[in-house]
């Protein structure tokens, strides 16, 4: 999980800075935004079965306990 995260990063800081270069609407921006996304969806996939599986062991362990499961939401912020 924390090498999927260093990922991330080294994709966002270079759509960050291939966008300040050439332009935000450069396709090589849309390129490395299109992985950033995949790697992002892949996150928040592991982020979601983890969350799922902390709360089934809640739920067993305590009886009458309820819990749901927020999908995380995406900001896009250019600076």
């Amino acid at each position: 999980m924390e090498s999927l995260c260093c990922k991330i990063e080294c994709l966002r800081q270079m759509m960050y800075v291939t966008a300040l270069e050439k332009g935000i609407s450069h396709p090589e921006v849309l390129m490395v935004s299109c992985r950033l996304d995949k790697l992002l969806n892949e996150f928040y996939k592991i982020s979601l079965v983890k969350k799922t599986e902390r709360h089934e062991k809640l739920s067993v362990s305590q009886p009458g306990y309820k819990w749901r499961i927020c999908l995380p939401v995406r900001e896009y912020r250019i600076d």
